[in-house]
């Protein structure tokens, strides 16, 4: 598919909101909507989100999670709905509840092009939270997006693909995801990696995977940007988050002396950081 086309959709609007509980500060709800995108698997062809609430707020922010990383992001969505954003988070392709039961068969199949189930799924998180962004906008003014690991580099291709995200900060994020993935040193990733050595060179990767590639749709169509990374990160590599950074314009930056998973331990100052420019530019 041709890449002006790759993230085209229909908008449908079948979104249900059940109440799940009330706390001091916000009602959390569950909020369950049809993927713009369709697969064989009926698991992962329904969209799962978390709404937090926050009373009178015009403010909202989508939160997008890495690999295994859900509830980092939960975490997130509750302390900054304290703080009088309102959030959704969402569930990425292929995670948690959306894992198709019969994965290992397909893990095990050498005769699938696991090239291009990334491109789907990239594809397919993309029109998820273009989706979402759908369903925010008819309820808030202001709009930002924060993704993590995985998350920021889905989030800073769909924030400029979809153009309407007033803020967005990427947490642990990068560009070029072939030459990413070839280099990484995490393990789940060199996994993945092998399974795609199977049917595909380096060369053929770069030149398949432009079209999910992030550099290759900015357009400056988010105005405040802000990235938080690691120094010593060996999952996403320093040279892929700053590949990224120029092309974004060079935003504002911040490196932590951490790798990709000692991160963790930065998560109080994180969360200041990225409340407090939530703050400034959400207005």
């Amino acid at each position: 598919m041709e890449k002006n086309k790759l993230f085209n959709y229909k908008f449908e609007g079948n979104y249900e909101q059940i109440e799940i509980i009330r706390r001091k500060y916000y009602i959390l709800y569950s909020i369950t909507f049809p993927s713009p995108l369709q697969t064989p698997f009926p698991e992962n062809s329904i969209n799962y989100g978390r709404y937090y609430k926050s009373a009178g707020s015009d403010r909202a922010i989508l939160i997008i999670h890495g690999l295994e990383g859900e509830l980092f992001a939960r975490y997130f969505a509750s302390s900054l709905a304290k703080k009088g954003f309102s959030c959704l988070q969402i569930t990425m392709p292929y995670a948690k509840r959306r894992i198709p039961k019969n994965k290992k068969r397909y893990l095990d199949n050498r005769k699938i092009d696991f090239s291009e189930i990334f491109i789907t799924g990239f594809r397919q998180a993309v029109l998820d939270i273009r989706s979402a962004m759908d369903w925010l906008s008819s309820h808030y003014k202001k709009i930002g997006i924060l993704g993590t690991s995985m998350g920021a580099i889905i989030s800073s291709l769909a924030a400029e693909v979809d153009g309407r995200f007033n803020s967005a900060v990427y947490i642990l994020g990068g560009g070029d995801p072939a030459n990413m993935m070839w280099d990484s040193k995490n393990f789940l990733v060199r996994f993945y990696k092998n399974i795609l050595q199977r049917n595909i060179s380096l060369d053929e990767l770069r030149e398949k995977w432009k079209v999910i590639d992030p550099i290759n749709y900015i357009r400056g169509n988010v105005k405040n940007i802000f990235m938080i990374n690691a120094k010593h990160d060996y999952t996403i590599l320093p040279r892929y988050t700053e590949k990224l950074w120029k092309a974004l314009g060079r935003p504002k930056i911040k490196w932590l002396r951490s790798n990709h998973l000692t991160t963790i331990f930065y998560t109080p100052f994180i969360h200041k950081e990225v409340e407090k420019y939530f703050l400034n530019t959400l207005i």
